[in-house]
């Protein structure tokens, strides 16, 4: 079977594993399962408030997919992910995505921990940056597995800057695609909106003999200002392995790249 995890709404997905931290006591931090905003099936939707301003900030509220279903999983190791997400605008009656959000990690892949020493870290991550200037995708990787160093230690990669200022007040697909490898097999290929963004050949690795667990929501809220409510919607995932296909993942064909259109002339 292709697909790994359904992590949608519609699936049966618990939404027990939600997680707010930061957040102010009395005010309902939260994940439901609502109608989406723009009328096409059900989200998941994210409510976080806090009264404060950030420098750095641990404040979420998100869901931790399970970890790979494989306890042995091992490098190389071929994996597609799809999530559909809708940021309101500054003024959306269901709630706002404050303009003054200057830092928010939409989705993230966190590695499972070789062990206490070691620790855990994001080899892979996308970011609402700079008041919603651009999508910031970056990956950290260590070159032996085992490996052998911290991942807080691992070089960090900036993977692209995709443009925001569209994005808001209306559903986004993302689909990643990535071949889990610490040498020069890694593969890691993302399309927003059906269009490819990059595509990055070369290290990208993990931390730990179960691989990474997907996470998704409103994670290291960062504000600039005072600031209440922040709300998001996603539609909670799908994971796709070796097997599996761009088609499968959403139901569609992506747009050909400038090279690949090139070709079909």
């Amino acid at each position: 079977m292709a697909i790994l995890y359904d992590g949608r709404p519609d699936s049966g997905a618990g939404i027990d594993d939600c997680r707010a931290v930061n957040s102010v006591p009395g005010y309902p931090s939260s994940i439901q399962i609502v109608d989406s905003p723009d009328g096409v099936g059900r989200m998941f939707r994210f409510e976080h408030f806090a009264d404060y301003p950030d420098i750095y900030s641990d404040a979420r509220v998100n869901r931790a997919m399970a970890l790979e279903p494989n306890p042995d999983l091992r490098p190389p190791a071929e994996r597609w992910y799809a999530l559909d997400i809708y940021i309101p605008t500054v003024d959306d009656y269901r709630g706002v995505f404050p303009e003054h959000i200057r830092k928010v990690t939409l989705c993230q892949w966190h590695d499972s921990g070789w062990d206490d020493v070691l620790g855990r870290d994001v080899p892979l991550s996308i970011t609402w940056l700079d008041n919603g200037a651009y999508l910031y995708i970056r990956s950290k990787s260590d070159s032996t597995f085992p490996p052998v160093a911290s991942p807080q230690s691992w070089s960090e990669q900036e993977l692209a800057r995709y443009p925001a200022h569209n994005l808001r007040g209306r559903r986004v697909s993302m689909v990643m695609h990535v071949i889990w490898d610490y040498g020069p097999g890694g593969l890691c290929e993302l399309w927003i909106d059906h269009y490819p963004v990059f595509s990055k050949i070369g290290p990208i690795g993990f931390s730990g003999p179960e691989g990474v667990y997907f996470m998704n929501g409103l994670d290291h809220i960062k504000r600039t200002v005072n600031a209440d409510q922040v709300v998001i919607y996603n539609t909670g995932g799908v994971i796709g392995n070796e097997t599996s296909s761009y088609y499968e993942m959403t139901g569609r064909y992506p747009y050909p790249t400038v090279a690949q259109r090139g070709a079909l002339v």
